[in-house]
């Protein structure tokens, strides 16, 4: 078995003839409910999510002694797939001048449509089954492409791409999260994240009858089992009462917010001339 692959980040940075590309940051700022605290702050290049993928960051963490390998990943995944975050989300406009507009993608015209006026935010309300955005990639591993549109369709500023879903989008859950409906919405999470290994196959995800998921074929938005945004930022607001809601992770490091506050990503800056060594 070739091993040639695991040196092409090298390769790539000791060529000469590679490509630089402008390389965005966002920062991720945890916020107190006390005004006297000091903000945590953390920078990401690649990540910055809450919900399925910060839980499983968290929890995996606790399985390493026992299963050091990747599996770890996959036991964490079992372990949370099933539950729903209670939260409240801002989108925040693009970080142009003057500032632009929210953008969402409509599978019915595979464009984004803008949906703010001038610097006006969008608010979401949970709960969440999945809460991630990405700066610069589409994807986290080789074949996870969980952001596809970022190359797809690639803004002409730097943005955040954000992917979401949330449970009672679906025709069939009418509760509020009682055991059976996070069961049987569970399985179409996994459905949906197995589009992601289908080359971003999820960003055209519909309801079909009974609420079965299926891929679209110009279906209207609203039946989209993935929200997917552009923006400049999103600010996430968990409940008190849910543990799993406090946890968000930026490129790997994970933070607990505290009752009473949230948790700020924004678009910082961009760095110009970096080779960014991330391969499909």
């Amino acid at each position: 078995m070739t091993t040639a692959y695991r040196f092409r980040s090298l390769d790539l940075y000791l060529s000469t003839s590679s490509k630089t590309i402008p390389l965005a940051t966002a920062v991720t700022t945890i916020q107190s409910s006390r005004p006297n605290d000091t903000p945590q702050s953390s920078v990401a290049v690649v990540v910055a999510s809450t919900s399925l993928h910060a839980s499983i960051l968290h929890d995996s963490e606790a399985l390493r002694s026992t299963h050091p390998g990747i599996e770890r990943f996959k036991i964490a995944a079992q372990e949370n797939i099933t539950r729903w975050y209670r939260a409240k989300v801002r989108l925040l406009p693009l970080t142009s001048d003057p500032p632009s507009t929210v953008g969402v993608y409509d599978i019915s015209t595979r464009q984004f449509r803008q949906i703010s006026h001038n610097a006006d935010v969008i608010e979401l309300e949970g709960p969440f089954a999945y809460f991630l955005s990405t700066i610069n990639v589409d994807r986290l591993e080789p074949a996870f492409r969980i952001s596809p549109l970022h190359t797809t369709l690639p803004s002409t500023t730097s943005a955040l791409d954000v992917v979401i879903v949330r449970p009672l989008r679906d025709p069939s859950i009418k509760g509020s999260g009682e055991e059976t409906d996070r069961i049987r919405f569970a399985e179409k999470s996994g459905v949906v994240l197995g589009g992601a290994y289908r080359d971003g196959a999820h960003v055209h995800m519909i309801y079909g009858d009974e609420g079965s998921v299926k891929e679209g074929q110009g279906e209207e938005d609203s039946s989209s089992v993935v929200e997917y945004y552009r923006c400049g930022g999103w600010e996430w607001a968990p409940h008190p009462e849910d543990a799993h809601a406090h946890l968000v992770c930026v490129d790997g490091e994970i933070f607990n917010i505290e009752n009473g506050g949230r948790a700020i990503t924004s678009i910082s800056r961009e760095i110009q001339g970096t080779k960014l060594f991330i391969y499909a």
